[in-house]
């Protein structure tokens, strides 16, 4: 009997010992691994989130390092302070005669300076203006011609009359 009795304390014990696992495993080791999953879930979306940003992040910064490269002549000169005398100076070559007359300044959202000027040059022939027209594209200044320009004959000569804006940073 006794060992009949041991074996059954034995079973006792064991099976005891684990329901007492099997209580612990339910009550605290399952509720921890659903936070666990719950969390990794979490941290993944954020990962995914992160990644994306980061995805967009580059390509913004290499967009803008590519137009910085490819726009870096415009961006020096719109910094630049327009010169009258230079102007006269660059392009005497191209025109018989050139008139520069500063009309006004005005602010354009508080970060650029817009200066009117009214411009008479005289030509020899159409080549001349274009040549001229060219120059201020590729002038040192961010510049722009305003419409309506006047022709005139004078003599053997062409004059054009128009207004012309330089931009320039505050």
């Amino acid at each position: 009997m006794k060992t009949r009795r041991s074996v059954f304390d034995l079973l006792v014990t064991v099976f005891s010992a684990l329901a007492l696992l099997s209580i612990f495993v339910f009550m605290v080791l399952v509720p921890e691994g659903r936070a666990y999953r719950t969390l990794e879930k979490s941290v993944q979306k954020e990962d995914m989130e992160l990644s994306k940003l980061q995805m967009q992040y580059d390509q913004r910064y290499d967009r803008h390092t590519t137009l910085q490269d490819e726009y870096r002549n415009a961006m020096t000169a719109v910094e630049r302070h327009f010169d009258q005398e230079k102007f006269l100076a660059q392009h005497a070559e191209d025109v018989s005669a050139l008139e520069l007359t500063f009309k006004q300044s005005h602010h354009s959202n508080s970060v650029y300076v817009i200066k009117d000027f009214d411009v008479i040059a005289r030509f020899d022939s159409p080549k001349n203006f274009y040549t001229f027209m060219e120059k201020i594209n590729k002038s040192d200044w961010i510049m722009a011609v305003k419409v309506p320009m006047t022709f005139e004959r004078v003599g053997d000569e062409i004059n054009a009359i128009f207004s012309m804006n330089v931009y320039s940073l505050n």
